[in-house]
């Protein structure tokens, strides 16, 4: 258990709990107990020394040891089938299963299964995706989590998360280096970019109109970004960027009058990776794929090959 949390970048304690003055004798007798402490966070994990007890009871009894010692408690339990970890999640009954699988809601933490987790997605998660884009963008060809985490606006165990889904690839590893995990790339980085494609999504949730005052602090996105690094004419209706957790207050999903303007809403926050005024190249090309237009893949063709340029050249 301790394994599976500090492998996400949950760095944990854990000590014998050993008071029982206060248990009733159903506690005292049919469980195992430890204090599990994860940075400030702490609480009490509920070990059944038998495993036929029914949902109902063990949510029974974890409510009562909260009580009984004012920390929150968690089930521990050494093998969980699928059908009794999505019995114990309907129900909000925070578990660990050894090894394999968290589910933490007071600090707000889900460890799947990795294969699980992959097999269950065609594309990579948000966080996954901008983690393998900052990857490229980096002038190194190995980060430690450490300086991904810094650079990134995620929580350790999210950037641990998304360096296993990339290790998942085969386009990466994630290799563990003492307490410390490192993420390395297998290939060259134009490499890494086409090889992953097919993992990649556009970030492009929804298009929403909004008047230009909205807009003050996005970023150009769409053909207004791609115009601003090639030849093409920037469109009529301008075109920005906005996270999802971002966006205007007012906005339509037609266009209303020509004074209003065009914004993508992303899956993740365009600015990460994005300059001053617009949103990077490698994203700007995954939001364009779906416009099949000669002109506008020419265009972004030049773009990406004066980026790759500059790369190899710096």
């Amino acid at each position: 258990m301790n394994t599976l949390l500090e492998n996400f970048g949950l760095k944990t304690r854990i000590k014998p709990w050993t008071d029982f003055s206060k248990f009733p004798v159903y506690l005292q007798y049919n469980y195992e107990y430890s204090l599990v402490e994860i940075g400030d966070d702490d609480f009490i994990l509920m070990s059944p020394k038998e495993s036929n007890y029914p949902v109902a009871t063990i949510k029974i009894h974890l409510i009562r040891l909260q009580e009984l010692t004012g920390h929150k408690s968690v089930l521990n339990i050494k093998h969980g089938s699928s059908s009794i970890t999505r019995s114990l999640i309907k129900n909000r009954i925070p578990f660990i299963v050894d090894d394999r699988q968290a589910y933490l809601p007071f600090l707000g933490v889900q460890i799947k299964p990795l294969r699980e987790s992959i097999r269950q997605r065609n594309s990579l998660s948000p966080a996954a995706q901008v983690t393998a884009l900052f990857f490229i963008y980096s002038n190194s060809n190995q980060l430690p989590m450490k300086i991904l985490t810094k650079a990134l606006p995620y929580s350790s165990m999210t950037v641990s998360r998304a360096c296993q889904e990339l290790d998942a690839t085969g386009l990466f590893e994630a290799k563990k280096e003492g307490r410390e995990i490192v993420l390395l790339g297998k290939y060259p980085k134009i490499e890494l970019f086409s090889l992953l494609k097919t993992q990649l999504r556009s970030p492009i949730k929804k298009i929403i109109y909004t008047s230009p005052e909205n807009t003050k602090s996005c970023l150009m996105a769409g053909l207004t970004a791609l115009a601003s690094c090639s030849f093409l004419n920037a469109p009529v209706t301008p075109e920005y960027a906005v996270y999802s957790k971002n966006m205007p207050s007012e906005y339509s999903e037609t266009r209303l009058d020509k004074e209003q303007v065009m914004v993508e809403v992303w899956d993740y926050d365009p600015k990460i990776l994005g300059s001053e005024k617009t949103v990077d190249i490698l994203s700007l090309a995954l939001s364009l794929a779906d416009r099949h237009d000669e002109r506008i893949e020419l265009e972004l063709e030049n773009c990406l090959n004066q980026f790759w340029r500059s790369e190899n050249e710096g």
